[in-house]
């Protein structure tokens, strides 16, 4: 279970890694600036990230599970505080939708009243992907399917308002606890595509961009897990698909990674990473809390 739960991490890591330099570029452009596909961790890009940097969907994971880990009776109190805590950190990036929200949260003091001003300042559309990014550590804490997709769907209102962004946290759940309980790989992948009611073609094809919006960040991931035959073609795929490339990347380096296990991610990713001990750590922690709750 632990090389699956490090894979996990580790996975989502090492995609969020690999895309940021080219997050926002066209695949054109990706090719023109860095002269052919990426398939290293090569930093730069528009915060000038450091080759191995992880960015704010790495960041958020580590807050989601440092939140349940700390108070497993009251975790979304928990993960929020995490949330404000790494806020206050200045860091480099931070989505739209969750930095409305952070902000209005210091004015209002209640998570509804800022996922919801947050909303009505986008003008409706809180449907991104900034909570999804977010949510791989809580079916790898929490081996209760109705309750790890609960806790998957409230921490997602404390920033999303919509509740598209919500369910869909509540399948990548459900996806991420049958892979752990050994279901086949495939039909894992099926599975949750199914219940985000789209033509089956955009599994295999998809015609959606590759943008912020939380259901075509899924279709990709998705798409990318089920089309490619080993993690590296998964993350290097999304890394290269152009514009919002380091979520993409996590997500998709997330469910890969927990069915293929740390073991098999190429190593030279491993030890890129800039963060590596601080994943190590929070991995071995899911790990004994997880044998708690079973």
């Amino acid at each position: 279970m632990l090389n699956k739960i490090k894979g996990g991490l580790f996975g989502l890591a090492i995609g969020d890694a690999l895309g940021a330099p080219t997050e926002f570029l066209k695949p054109s452009q990706i090719e023109y600036k860095f002269g052919g596909k990426v398939t290293e961790m090569i930093g730069g890009g528009m915060f000038n990230w450091k080759p191995g940097e992880t960015t704010d969907d790495t960041a958020m994971s580590l807050c989601v599970a440092r939140g349940i880990l700390n108070n497993k009776d009251n975790p979304i109190e928990e993960i929020g505080k995490e949330f404000l805590n790494w806020f206050h950190s200045s860091p480099k990036d931070i989505g739209i939708n969750t930095r409305i929200a952070l902000k209005y949260y210091k004015m209002h003091n209640s998570w509804k009243e800022a996922a919801l001003s947050a909303h009505d300042s986008l003008d409706g559309k809180s449907a991104g992907n900034g909570s999804l990014m977010r949510t791989l550590p809580i079916p790898l804490l929490i081996p209760d399917l109705k309750k790890a997709q609960q806790i998957s769907m409230e921490q997602s209102r404390l920033t999303h308002y919509d509740v598209l962004a919500a369910n869909c946290c509540s399948i990548y759940t459900e996806a991420i606890i049958n892979i752990l309980n050994g279901n086949e790989f495939k039909s894992v992948i099926e599975k949750s595509f199914s219940q985000l009611n789209l033509p089956k073609e955009e599994l295999i094809n998809p015609s959606v961009p590759s943008d912020g919006f939380v259901l075509h960040t899924f279709v990709w991931a998705l798409h990318l897990c089920y089309t490619s035959k080993e993690f590296e073609e998964v993350v290097v795929r999304a890394a290269n698909v152009g514009d919002d490339t380091d979520t993409i990347g996590a997500i998709a380096g997330g469910l890969y990674g927990t069915y293929c296990g740390y073991e098999n991610l190429p190593i030279r990713y491993i030890n890129a990473l800039l963060n590596k001990s601080e994943l190590e750590d929070i991995s071995n922690q899911i790990y004994h809390f997880r044998n708690t709750q079973i």
